[in-house]
């Protein structure tokens, strides 16, 4: 065997890897099925407690925090009065609400009393879930219930509030029919008379206009030249009018063009004018230290700086 022993096509390596595969698989279905359990669990908890909420099925109460829900009445043993053991006051509040409770007496807290609505103050709170699921199931309560949402969605809807404002309108112009002879003979009438009235006010409109007509005069040569001049003159002032307007709004608009347009050559121009009032003395001086130098300046001028 030519094969080194870490080679992955030696049967040892190809047994670990198979072996290692087969255990991360039945990792793999370990955890799927506790998560299958864990979300069975989950579902079962939220199907006990909306079973719970609507009253199918008993609370399960605490026993160890059930003492601090429980009122005086349910921590009475009724037994014990019976067989002759000592009671505390718990019993004789108990006896007295219960007195109270049937002659319909208002109880010791008078500030209560006054607070609390009478749907709760006569009625416990099992009748009052009878009375909602007896609302609930009522057919006639499910009727105006949908009623109401459709009102809402027509209110809502503002083309189908438009329709029936036109489908109003119409009913309110159109005649109505009426069973009587009399309505109807009396709506026949009053659309005679109407109509009637209809006429009279157009023949009195036509007699109007042609009076009018006849009033106006025929303009002389003198007024009709008055005329012509002034829409001359109107007409020139508004054409001087607008070649001012046009070269405004050109001038305007060149303006915003040149405010918009960036001049490329704007920071070049300004060095170069700062440039030109240099001197060749002042640039000689300037870059005298990058001026390249001689063999013989060191002979000649050392010591001279």
């Amino acid at each position: 065997n030519l094969k080194k022993s870490w080679h992955p096509s030696t049967m040892k390596n190809m047994e670990k890897v198979w072996k290692a595969e087969q255990q991360d698989s039945q990792e793999k279905k370990k955890i799927a099925e506790l998560r299958r359990d864990i979300e069975r669990e989950k579902d079962k908890e939220e199907m006990t407690r909306y079973a719970m909420e609507q009253g199918v099925i008993a609370r399960k109460d605490d026993k160890k925090l059930d003492w601090m829900y429980k009122g005086p009445n349910q921590e009475i043993n009724r037994e014990d009065y019976l067989m002759g053991k000592a009671i505390d006051k718990s019993f004789e509040q108990m006896a007295q609400a219960e007195r109270d409770a049937e002659r319909n007496r208002m109880p010791s807290n008078h500030v209560e009393y006054e607070c609390l609505p009478p749907s709760l103050r006569f009625y416990s709170g099992d009748e009052q879930v009878d009375l909602q699921r007896k609302l609930q199931e009522d057919p006639l309560y499910a009727i105006k219930k949908k009623e109401v949402e459709s009102r809402t969605q027509l209110l809502k809807n503002p083309v189908k509030l438009k329709q029936l404002r036109e489908l109003v309108s119409k009913r309110r112009l159109s005649p109505e029919p009426s069973s009587s002879s009399s309505s109807s003979s009396k709506h026949h009438k009053s659309s005679k008379h109407h109509k009637e009235s209809r006429r009279s006010k157009e023949k009195d409109d036509d007699r109007h206009d042609k009076q009018h007509k006849k009033k106006k005069t025929k303009l002389t040569d003198e007024e009709r030249e008055k005329r012509l001049k002034e829409m001359l003159a109107n007409a020139s002032w508004r054409e001087k009018e607008r070649v001012k307007n046009v070269k405004k709004y050109k001038e305007e608009e060149k303006k915003e063009q040149k405010s918009k347009s960036y001049d490329k050559d704007f920071i070049r121009k300004h060095l170069a004018k700062a440039a030109e009032v240099e001197t060749v003395a002042s640039r000689i001086k300037a870059n005298i230290n990058n001026i390249q130098r001689s063999g013989r300046a060191m002979d000649t001028n050392f010591a001279r700086r």
